[in-house]
């Protein structure tokens, strides 16, 4: 697969991917970005920690 959209999507460069070509790119437009997971979880963090 194009490594091109899961880049951008944050995912890893040796992230595998199953099936056909199009099957790996809805796989990939599905995914949530981990980049940004990681984001959502600091701003829990922050806001468990103040409670």
């Amino acid at each position: 697969m194009n490594s091109e959209a899961a880049r951008i999507q944050t995912l890893p460069d040796n992230y595998f991917f199953e099936g056909g070509r199009t099957q790996q790119y809805h796989q990939v437009g599905n995914a949530v970005p981990p980049y940004l997971v990681k984001q959502l979880a600091e701003v829990v963090w922050n806001i468990f920690k103040r409670i």
